[in-house]
């Protein structure tokens, strides 16, 4: 309801009173660029996932990825 209610008001706000959506668009796209960049190439797979699914070296990986950007001491089990 909200995101449906989101598009009626930019859409009323760019039809009645501004004409300079350009930008806006401009800074969406950006931002679903670098969502989809991070989604597939910097994001890990949930260590959760992986455990679930048997496969725990790379569980083990994304652990210590995780704790890497984290700033904490790698995994090391």
């Amino acid at each position: 309801m909200i995101v449906g209610l989101t598009s009626i008001i930019g859409i009323t706000y760019f039809w009645v009173i501004s004409k300079n959506w350009l930008y806006l668009e401009i800074f969406g796209c950006a931002v679903g660029l670098v969502s989809f960049v991070g989604t597939y190439f910097l994001i890990p797979e949930s260590p959760k996932f992986l455990i679930t699914m048997k496969r725990y070296d790379e569980a083990r990986a994304a652990i210590s990825y995780i704790a890497k950007m984290n700033g904490k001491p790698e995994f090391n089990q």
